[in-house]
């Protein structure tokens, strides 16, 4: 009986060994009594100062949040733009009082006990918390009056619209945030502000991406682009009248897309996205404006590329960094009078796509400038040397123009005498482009072994080889061209010595290029 004692007494010790802890709520009492004694009470007593400052805590984030709760109604976007100074004021601009100061520093200030010991703790983050509210707010209220605004039918027009709405969004969650919240924080304002911006303007990206956001922007920027870019109008329209508002009607176009793109770059909607959009319109502007301005002009000596570099670096350069721009100078009104400086690396890429576009030009119309050789279009020769300086832009020409000769000549319904007049046109052009015959020996060879199986190749050819160039002028089936050929070459071969073509003396030559055969 007496060790059951023992072994109960172990495990529940009597009451006047217990030691009972003071209740948290019970309040810290003091006595005089001990004043000056050699003992003393401890001043804090852990379990109470965890509990008194939990209860400050809560209190705080009580008072913070309800200060910068969202009331839930929509915010009254038209009467905050007809009137913005009383609109903001009452539910969304609440009276900033001396607690709602004091609530606020304790749960964000550096100084603060309390911010101090939940620093790394999502839950008691009143920034996290102020994020998802706006989040709630924004995706309950306003995103459906967004997405109806842009499900109307005016592609373009209404951009300014959703744009006003974003702008009046932003300043209205941002107002207490930025005036009463973040200049606790000291050191950690700008980091802080930035952080919640950048969430913020995720959120309107992301709630808009799958919209026809994309799709409008691309519309107005291409309308705008045409104006500020000067492109040819393929519609008919007074020539005369637009030239009386040309001037006005650029001055225009140029500061609506710059009020535009800073305006979406300001409501967050400038970045990746609207950054792609920006380059895939200049991208198709310049190649509309080369394909407008430049097509069927064969002209030689041609001044195509000097008059296209020029373009580039005093419209197409400078309209493109000034748009850019508007979307790297967040809260910055972006001028369109100030002087731009296009780096002198990206004028020197946009000229070389340019010229790039030419050359695709060039290719697709290559079948109709040899074919109208004899008439003047060596000046379009003349730019394709521009463009054929790399081993990728020479195949590319002599793949997609083997590909058009098998489409539109080497066909059943072509004549051999016509197959043999292009051929020897293709030679003469062929010739100024590229003199040491490299691309010439690789579109020979498809046409070659197409006359070789037609059975009156020979016998033409022998016959242009015997005809006069003074005989029947009114011949078709002739091949006159070989002869006059033939009689050039011999004029000229008289005239030469052995070592003609060892080209010893021709200060000007250059090897072979990389691409060619052996």
């Amino acid at each position: 009986m007496a060790s059951r004692k023992r072994v109960f007494r172990a495990v529940f010790p009597p009451p006047s060994q217990a030691s009972i802890p003071t209740p948290s709520s019970t309040p810290q009492l003091g006595s005089a009594a001990f004043a000056g004694s050699s003992f003393s009470l401890p001043d804090v007593n852990p379990t109470q100062d965890v509990a008194t400052e939990r209860i400050r805590w809560e209190r705080s984030w009580h008072s913070a949040t309800v200060f910068l709760s969202l009331p839930h109604v929509p915010i009254p976007v038209a009467n905050i733009l007809r009137n913005r100074a009383s609109s903001l004021s009452g539910d969304w601009i609440k009276a900033y009082t001396p607690e709602v100061s004091l609530s606020v520093f304790y749960l964000v200030s550096d100084q603060s006990e309390g911010h101090r010991l939940r620093r790394n703790r999502k839950e008691d983050d009143l920034l996290e918390w102020y994020a998802q509210e706006v989040g709630r707010h924004y995706t309950r209220f306003h995103l459906p009056l967004l997405l109806k605004i842009l499900g109307k039918e005016e592609l373009a027009e209404k951009l300014p619209e959703l744009v006003q709405v974003l702008e009046v969004l932003r300043a209205v969650y941002f107002a207490q945030l930025q005036r009463h919240v973040v200049r606790h924080m000291e050191e950690r304002q700008v980091y802080e502000l930035t952080k919640f911006e950048e969430r913020y303007d995720a959120m309107i990206a992301e709630s808009l991406s799958r919209t026809s956001f994309a799709s409008r922007l691309r519309t107005f920027l291409r309308l705008r682009s045409q104006v500020v870019l000067k492109l040819p109008s393929v519609d008919s329209i007074d020539k005369d009248a637009m030239e009386d508002t040309a001037e006005a009607n650029w001055t225009k176009a140029r500061r609506e897309t710059h009020g535009l793109m800073s305006s979406i770059n300001d409501v967050g909607l400038g970045g990746a996205q609207a950054q792609r959009i920006v380059a895939e319109v200049m991208s198709e502007m310049l190649t509309a404006y080369i394909n407008a301005t430049y097509a069927g002009q064969w002209v030689s000596p041609s001044t195509v590329p000097d008059e296209l570099n020029n373009w580039v670096e005093n419209n197409f350069a400078r309209f493109a960094v000034e748009v850019l721009a508007c979307l790297g100078s967040k809260g910055k009104s972006t001028s369109i009078d100030r002087s731009v400086q296009v780096s002198a690396a990206d004028l020197e890429s946009w000229k070389q796509r340019a010229i790039c576009d030419l050359g695709a030009l060039r290719t697709k119309e290559l079948f109709e400038i040899v074919v109208d050789w004899d008439n003047g279009s060596r000046g379009a020769i003349e730019d394709l040397k521009q463009y054929t300086t790399t081993t990728a832009a020479r195949s590319h020409l002599t793949n997609s123009f083997s590909n058009v000769l098998s489409q539109r000549l080497l066909q059943p319904g072509a004549s051999t005498t016509e197959i043999l007049q292009v051929y020897i046109c293709i030679i003469r052009a062929f010739a100024v482009l590229d003199p040491k015959g490299v691309l010439l020996d690789r579109l020979a060879r498809p046409i070659r072994r197409y006359l070789r199986d037609r059975d009156d190749t020979a016998k033409i050819i022998v016959g242009g080889l015997l005809a006069d160039e003074t005989d029947d002028p009114g011949n078709t089936d002739a091949l006159i061209e070989l002869a006059a050929e033939l009689n050039k070459a011999s004029n000229i071969a008289s005239g030469d010595d052995d070592d003609g073509e060892m080209d010893w003396d021709d200060m000007n030559w250059v090897p072979d290029p990389v691409d060619a055969g052996p």
